[in-house]
This record gives structure tokens, C-alpha cells and sequence, in this order.
């Protein structure tokens, strides 16, 4: 049944070798990199980017659990946010690296 059932879906490979532009890198990429953008979840304009390609809901829907899909298609935060969470990761590496120490200030 397992087989019969995988035959129908289609592998999550099989759209890899396609290629489109894409707007938010600015390049042509391959679908493999919108299935695997470097997180945990797709890239979230995949549906918007891919649907005149193949029934790419379908492809989602056949392959990723609800949870999955819910986190890739929630709002993504402002980029402020985005660069003090960086900013505030860095500064704990930082301080981490120094054994906790601030710098002196010289004034």
C-alpha cells in the first residue's frame, strides 16, 4: 500500500531540477533550494513563486505535516526585529568569547 501510495504523491524530489527567478535573492535558483532554503521549513513564497509551475499546495500538502506548513506561511517578523535579535546574538557571543568581560571605556 506504502508503495502505491508514494507512486501517486510523487517523490520531494522530483521538481528539483526546475528553475525559476527568484525575487527575493535576485537570481535564478532551482526548487530545491525554495524546499530547503537553509531553515527548518520552505521558503515562504514558495506557493507564490511556484504555483503556474505545478500544483505546488498539493506538493506541500503531500509532503509537509500541518505544523510545518502553518510555521512556513505565518508572517515573518520586520527586519528591525530580525537585525536586533542578530545584533543581541552577537554581542552574547562576544561576551562569551572574552569571558564575560565588558571593554573599559577610556574616556
Amino acid at each position: 500500500m506504502f508503495v502505491l501510495h508514494a507512486v501517486i504523491m510523487g517523490s520531494i524530489t522530483e521538481h528539483d531540477s526546475r528553475k525559476r527567478y527568484c525575487p527575493m535573492l535576485g537570481h535564478q535558483i532551482h526548487f530545491q533550494y525554495c524546499r530547503e532554503p537553509g531553515s527548518d521549513t520552505p521558503c515562504r513564497k514558495l506557493l507564490d513563486c511556484w504555483w503556474t509551475a505545478f500544483d505546488a499546495k498539493q506538493f506541500l500538502l503531500d509532503h509537509y505535516g500541518k505544523e510545518t506548513i502553518e510555521k512556513m506561511l505565518a508572517p515573518s517578523q520586520p527586519k528591525a526585529v530580525t537585525l536586533y535579535d542578530l545584533i543581541e546574538k552577537a554581542r552574547k557571543s562576544a561576551g562569551d568569547q572574552d569571558g564575560g568581560q565588558k571593554p573599559h571605556s577610556t574616556s
